[in-house]
């Protein structure tokens, strides 16, 4: 494979500023698409202004940054949101696209199973199974992506579930850099993303203004926070408001 790239450096993250609102990292422009999730996705990765290219650039660089700090590269993300639609799985999608330019591995599991959507992003995946038995079997084409959808998890077993994120975890611990979980929203299905976030090295926190309120917000990270590592919170990335009807969250 070529040579791994570097990714721009920056500074180490503040998770929290002084009125205990998780820090914006980084913004993803408005964006039209063509009524498509893929189409949202093949713009938002275009350049500045049209895209957010190098946004989620120093999103990547400052997470593999963080990463080094903690023991080495790569680790397991969790994106989550305080309210559906604002804009988890775009931005699950985009920055694995990202860190995959720069030849980092990665697996993506789509682990909100009562709307499962991530696989509409990269068409094809939905042949992809969770009863997979090796992670090449997930592989996207020839990419160093490994792409999990839910459309045939079992939603109603929660420890089932859970039991498995884990086993695929550590599977893919060994082959990829890094295993990012698009989660369920906050407040609508806390029980759902209240047993992942244990799990995560790391969590970013998708948030659309047009979708949730500051009072919304607030209410998600209080709940959020008692569950996961005191370490782990990285902040919030701007979505705004994504101009198509047709693209999940």
């Amino acid at each position: 494979p070529p040579p791994r790239q570097s990714l721009p450096a920056v500074t180490a993250p503040v998770t929290l500023n002084a009125g205990g609102r998780p820090a914006l990292l980084a913004a993803l422009p408005l964006v039209q698409g063509d009524g498509q999730p893929y189409g949202v996705l093949a713009e938002i990765l275009q350049a500045e202004p049209r895209g957010g290219a190098a946004a989620l650039r120093q999103l990547a660089g400052l997470l593999e940054k963080q990463a080094l700090f903690r023991s080495g590269p790569g680790g397991v993300l969790l994106i989550t949101s305080a309210e559906d639609g604002e804009g988890k799985s775009l931005a699950t999608a985009a920055l694995a696209a990202t860190f995959c330019h720069y030849q980092r591995s990665v697996l993506i599991l789509d682990c909100h199973t009562t709307a499962p959507g991530l696989h509409r992003y990269y068409p094809g995946s939905e042949r992809h199974s969770s009863a997979a038995a090796s992670l090449s079997q997930l592989r996207y084409g020839q990419s160093h992506l490994y792409v999990m959808p839910a459309h045939d998890v079992p939603a109603h077993d929660t420890s089932r579930l859970l039991d498995g994120y884990r086993a695929w975890m550590d599977r893919a611990r060994r082959e990829v850099d890094w295993i990012i979980l698009d989660g369920p929203s906050i407040l609508k299905n806390f029980t759902d993303v209240a047993p992942l976030a244990p799990l995560a090295t790391d969590v970013l926190v998708v948030h659309d203004p047009h979708r949730a309120s500051p009072a919304q917000l607030r209410a998600a990270m209080t709940l959020l926070q008692p569950m996961m590592s005191a370490t782990a919170l990285r902040g919030l990335l701007h979505n705004r408001h994504t101009a198509t009807t047709s693209a999940p969250a």
